[in-house]
């Protein structure tokens, strides 16, 4: 399982490409950082059972949708009727 960064977390929002603000701690965080014991998931693609990774970084296939779009898995999912979180067991 991959460490959980800042920018995973639902709790930061981005600023710029290297550097994103806790709105918990109304503090900035190194974008790619690893996040705290207060983490939660943002719902992103790469987190969802539907996503299917790719050969090229950060890129996959969309499942959940009828038929198979490639998409970015950084893409956020928080509207996305077919998201449904991955279990990490």
């Amino acid at each position: 399982m991959e460490k959980c960064k800042h920018n995973d977390c639902l709790n930061c929002e981005s600023v710029d490409v290297m550097k994103g603000l806790c709105l918990l701690d109304e503090q900035f965080v190194p974008f790619d950082g690893d996040g705290c014991p207060r983490f939660v998931k943002k719902p992103k693609c790469k987190f969802c059972s539907h996503y299917e990774a790719g050969e090229e970084a950060d890129m996959g296939i969309c499942k959940g949708l009828g038929a198979p779009y490639w998409i970015s898995g950084e893409m956020i999912a928080k509207t996305c009727e077919s998201y449904v979180e991955k279990c990490d067991g």
